[in-house]
């Protein structure tokens, strides 16, 4: 509405959650802080503009391939929240908080023995290597997928039929572990 000349102080109360002030002008100039002094003249336009920018986030998610997961946890480092543990206690899944738009990294610390990282994505785009880069931007949802594959094991069983053994041994060639010698233990 139409002022009289003097000077107005116009703050924002505070901005939502998962916003940031990230801008305030005065008749296109800047200015610090979150609140603008305003000294208007007769006749004057002013134009105070503030500038809110909304945060991201990171969803984590673990896949496994296996046949029998027995409750196996995975921990993964971010530069945004150190060390977290997915498992069964939160569906192996993790959502970080609000984020500044920014570079983020996400890598697995080290994989329980027997597994294997088989499949990483950053917005269902495959990335090669062990380590997710995510560069959030403003009101951003980036979903990070670690793929994990069981190892399989061979048990090999001689079976032998005879009336006597007599500590004979037996060798097996595999493609696996090379030479294997099996007899009686």
């Amino acid at each position: 509405g139409y002022m009289r000349a003097r000077v107005e102080t116009i703050g924002q109360a505070s901005a939502l959650p998962g916003w940031d002030l990230t801008g305030l002008t005065v008749n296109s100039t800047p200015v610090s802080g979150d609140t603008a002094n305003v000294s208007l003249q007769p006749g004057e336009l002013a134009t105070v503009v503030f500038t809110n920018t909304e945060r991201g986030q990171i969803v984590l998610q673990k896949q496994t391939v296996t046949t029998t997961l027995d409750g196996q946890t995975f921990n993964l480092v971010t530069n945004y929240d150190g060390t977290l543990t997915l498992g069964p206690a939160n569906s192996y899944s993790d959502t970080s908080g609000y984020l500044v738009a920014g570079d983020y990294t996400i890598s697995e610390s080290s994989l329980p023995a027997g597994w294997d990282l088989t499949g990483l994505t950053v917005n269902s785009t495959p990335v090669s290597g062990a380590t997710a880069n995510v560069a959030l931007q403003p009101g951003e949802l980036a979903t990070v997928v670690f793929t994990n594959t069981e190892r399989g094991q061979i048990e090999l069983q001689k079976q032998t039929v005879t009336t006597t053994l007599d500590g004979q041994t037996f060798n097996l060639v595999t493609n696996y572990d090379g030479t294997l010698t099996l007899g009686p233990a």
